[in-house]
């Protein structure tokens, strides 16, 4: 098994950062072992440096040779070593000093490890009860990373610790998955018996859509479950509208889709957690909001507004193309997760909601998985689209009477 090491560097004051940074690490080791065989190994002075004789930084430096270097800083620089730089004959200040120029220098003869630098805010009363000192020498550190210094690089400030956890949860799976795709090839090939085929990482969008569209020009039957089918069905910008349009019209194959109801409660969670303002409420009971306001955040969404209105205009074309070749439901269920299955192939997606408030932006950086139809998770993929499908309304009977879904969904939490 392939172990990559992650070398966490801070003085003393960031003990809660470098605990998340050992949890965030450790948290994807399960599924990394199981598809890929390999595994992140993270590095600790107080846990795995070897006692012994001598200086103990030398025991600490052992460490820096690793594959990821993660630096945090926050009040405190620490203590001299007793050990000098080479380059200038001066003493480190600190440990976390040395240890960082020792992985620059193997940055720079090797371009590894991956370097990543935090720092905390130190708030105006953490200041004034902090060592002026130590925190003059965080800055004049900090300053070497400016475009004119000595390592030029981004150090990226964060606030409260919960921050952290958010920010060094997207930066070190992107950095994992950099590493993955060195180790193992572009497109990376799970290692199981279930049916999966490769993994697609958030930089190989442009090869998964490649794939996709390969996937449903040999196809003659596509079912998709979707929040909006944008991708599918919208009448503009839609990535694969001319390709699900040549298999109905050209074809005289199938398109299927099921895709979530505007007026549900998942729409509405969505629409909050796109809302910066509000998406501190997007967990709160349902019925805690009058349903006014629900109707509101769900309409002046772009979600609704901008995207659900693309995806009906696509889809009233469509199927004045080709009646008999497609077919769209729209269901109230929650799922956490989109998948596409075609005839060789299907493509599963998870998106769970909280990870928008992780990510606190538009832009969901999941992976994507790509297996065997005829597979065990092929089949359980079918199985449930079938079950959806059969729970769910037809597109067309909602558009033609869609405040009767406004009703329902207002006499469902609001009686």
């Amino acid at each position: 098994m392939k172990v990559f090491k992650v070398f966490i560097a801070s003085p003393g004051d960031m003990r809660p950062e470098r605990d998340i940074v050992e949890d965030v690490v450790r948290s994807g080791n399960a599924f990394c072992r199981e598809g890929f065989n390999v595994e992140f190994e993270p590095k600790r002075w107080e846990l795995n440096a070897l006692p012994g004789m001598g200086n103990p930084q030398d025991a600490v430096t052992e460490l820096v040779t690793c594959d990821i270097f993660v630096g945090m800083l926050w009040k405190r620089f620490g203590t001299p070593t007793g050990n000098k730089n080479p380059d200038t004959g001066k003493p480190f200040l600190s440990g976390t000093e040395e240890e960082f120029y020792r992985a620059w220098k193997l940055f720079q003869d090797s371009g590894r490890p991956t370097l990543l630098w935090y720092q905390k805010r130190v708030s105006a009363t953490g200041a004034r009860h902090a060592d002026a000192e130590q925190l003059r020498k965080v800055g004049e550190f900090i300053a070497r990373f400016g475009a004119d210094g000595p390592n030029p690089g981004l150090v990226k400030p964060f606030g409260a610790t919960d921050d952290f956890r958010r920010c060094f949860s997207r930066d070190f799976f992107e950095v994992a998955g950099r590493l993955l795709r060195g180790e193992v090839g572009r497109s990376i090939p799970l290692f199981n018996n279930e049916g999966f085929q490769y993994l697609y990482l958030p930089a190989d969008r442009d090869a998964r859509n490649t794939a996709k569209q390969r996937a449903i020009r040999a196809s003659s039957s596509v079912d998709l479950l979707a929040f909006h089918g944008h991708s599918f069905l919208a009448a503009t910008n839609g990535r694969f509208r001319e390709d699900i349009e040549d298999l109905i019209s050209r074809r005289k194959g199938r398109f299927r889709g099921v895709i979530l109801n505007p007026w549900s409660e998942c729409s509405f969670r969505k629409a909050l957690a796109y809302d910066e303002a509000q998406r501190p409420r997007m967990f709160q009971p349902l019925e805690s909001f009058a349903f006014d306001e629900v109707l509101h955040a769900i309409k002046a969404s772009l979600a609704y507004d901008i995207t659900w209105k693309n995806v009906t205009a696509g889809y009233r074309k469509l199927r004045a193309a080709s009646q008999a070749g497609i077919e769209v439901r729209v269901t109230d269920c929650t799922f956490e997760s989109t998948y596409m299955l075609s005839d060789m192939q299907v493509y599963f997606e998870p998106y769970q909601i909280s990870s928008i408030e992780d990510r606190g932006n538009r832009t969901m950086n999941t992976f994507e998985v790509a297996a065997d139809r005829t597979s065990r998770f092929g089949n359980s993929l079918a199985d449930d689209f079938k079950y959806r499908w059969e729970h769910s309304m037809p597109l067309q009977d909602f558009l033609d009477d869609e405040k009767a879904s406004i009703e329902r969904f207002r006499c469902r939490f609001w009686k």
